[in-house]
């Protein structure tokens, strides 16, 4: 559309803004003219400037400072121009089409109307046949969607007997513990008899004593002799409950329970890669996760005071990971050596509002990234240390302020780091805002102003300096600082962001 500050053409009222154009005059007119413009020309008709029409065309040359009408086309740009246009004075705006193929607009009128003839005719029979492409590109859906629908019901088919098989294993499981505890234990009608005992050994004597006392009375000899033998067996019962609980007492055997093999998270990887989707087709492409990293000295230090973070869960699930170790900071980061820390690949700072201790170790850490460690700083715990902590320090950085504002939306800011694209792709445009996690935001100062927003991939949308995630890199190791919320409470878009830093550092 025309440009809606366009002035009026009257030189009087040259000063005020347009509001109609006339196409038959040429010219551009103001409310002040207007009354005028339509009783002479009652027949043209004008367009207001305020609404939204599609793009006036003038007759006249837009080229700046070009005021000609369009008399001229250009057969190799396919566009009018106007004397100034096609001039052999070149500047200034002229001679933009001086050795280009041009002729009159009357001499290209067949020409253009020949192929306005074929433009109708092409829309007319796509309007014919459209209803019936649409009504096909239906069916073609219907029968993707159903393939997929089926797809699906084949992976959950396959999964769902997986889950029997577990459920059945796990009960034939429980089941085996019953019965060994049953077979070794006995059962607790043992605690009953033997809660019974004292007043039954307490009736049996008495019984033995009476009897003892009629014994020479041959008149009663049966009855004497059948309550001897009830109290015999009563004895033997007493001996068998006794001798039950003095077995249960001494049992000192430890059941366990111990998977095949030692290591779980084996499991969980080879879960995690179970089954392939393929493409069938002549490109033969395969989609699949990628093949597990052969380098076995992947390990991953996560400090942690939860006994299971959600990074930890994470991590499990990454392939290049051979071994995670979990530690608490109050214990560990004070005691940071290099030599204690160097076979580490990466370090994991998963300090859930812990926060992060004052310590002497900038130098350790730094001798650790020099020689190719990694270490990733979550959530900004790490800044509340007064002025310098360790990893501040190393970004050249000092703390000025604290606030507490809460930041849900980030940018962009370096759309083509490779952390963007490791495993997942996540590149956006780079005036994209994303959700994020609460994010509390923290005012830190740098040396070199430059090299920070060089080093800064995403910004908090604070309109501030506010940090998500900035990398640097010291000698081999990068050091990272992901200022998500908090680790419990990650977006999906920031588990992807960890996997990818997980992904690119290994």
């Amino acid at each position: 559309m025309e440009n809606k500050t366009k002035k009026c053409s009257s030189k009087k009222h040259k000063e005020i803004d347009a509001v109609f154009y006339c196409p038959e005059c040429h010219i551009y007119i103001c409310h002040k003219c207007e009354n005028y413009h339509s009783d002479l020309f009652e027949s043209h008709h004008c367009y207001n400037l305020n609404t939204n029409l599609p793009e006036i065309f003038t007759g006249i040359c837009k080229e700046e400072d070009h005021l000609d009408k369009l008399k001229y086309f250009c057969k190799n740009h396919n566009k009018l121009c106007c004397g100034a246009c096609i001039s052999k004075i070149i500047g200034k705006g002229n001679g933009q089409h001086t050795n280009c193929d041009v002729c009159f607009i009357e001499e290209i009128k067949e020409i253009k109307k020949n192929k306005l003839n074929e433009s109708i005719k092409y829309l007319e029979d796509l309007s014919i046949n459209f209803e019936k492409s649409i009504e096909k590109l239906k069916e073609i859906f219907i029968k993707f969607n159903e393939k997929q629908e089926i797809l699906k019901k084949n992976v959950q088919k396959i999964f769902t007997k997986i889950r029997n098989e577990l459920d059945k294993r796990e009960d034939e499981l429980l089941l085996e513990i019953e019965n060994i505890y049953k077979n070794i234990y006995f059962d607790e009608k043992i605690i009953k008899e033997g809660e019974k005992l004292p007043n039954n050994i307490k009736i049996s004597l008495e019984k033995v004593k009476k009897i003892n006392d009629e014994w020479n009375d041959n008149n009663n000899l049966s009855s004497l002799i059948n309550d001897c033998i009830n109290v015999e067996n009563n004895i033997k019962t007493i001996k068998e409950i006794e001798e039950n609980v003095k077995k249960c007492s001494s049992i000192n055997e430890e059941i366990k329970f111990e998977p095949e093999e030692d290591n779980l998270c084996k499991y969980f990887h080879k879960i995690s890669n179970f089954g392939n989707v393929y493409i069938k087709g002549e490109s033969k492409v395969k989609m699949q996760k990628r093949q597990r990293n052969e380098n076995l000295n992947n390990h991953v230090l996560l400090i942690s005071n939860k006994k299971i973070p959600l990074l930890n869960n994470l991590l499990k699930f990454i392939n290049e990971i051979s071994e995670i170790s979990i530690v608490e900071p109050q214990s560990f980061i004070p005691e940071i050596k290099y030599e204690k820390i160097k076979n580490y690949k990466i370090i994991i700072y998963d300090l859930n509002d812990s926060g992060y201790q004052k310590t002497n170790n900038a130098n350790d850490i730094k001798n650790y990234l020099i020689n190719g460690g990694n270490l990733i700083v979550t959530h900004d715990h790490w800044t509340h240390v007064p002025k310098k902590s360790d990893c501040i320090q190393l970004l050249g950085a000092e703390l000025q302020t604290q606030s507490y504002k809460v930041v849900n939306k980030i940018k962009i800011l370096n759309n083509t780091h490779p952390v963007l694209n490791s495993f997942f792709d996540l590149r956006f445009g780079e005036k994209d805002l994303i959700d994020v996690s609460l994010t509390h935001k923290t005012d830190t100062v740098y040396k070199n102003q430059k090299e920070y927003f060089n080093d800064l991939i995403i910004e908090l949308e604070d309109g501030k300096n506010g940090e998500y995630l900035l990398i640097k890199e010291i000698g081999k190791g990068k050091l990272i600082f992901w200022n998500a919320g908090h680790s419990y409470d990650l977006t999906d878009f920031e588990k992807k962001l960890f996997m990818n830093l997980i992904y690119w550092i290994c």
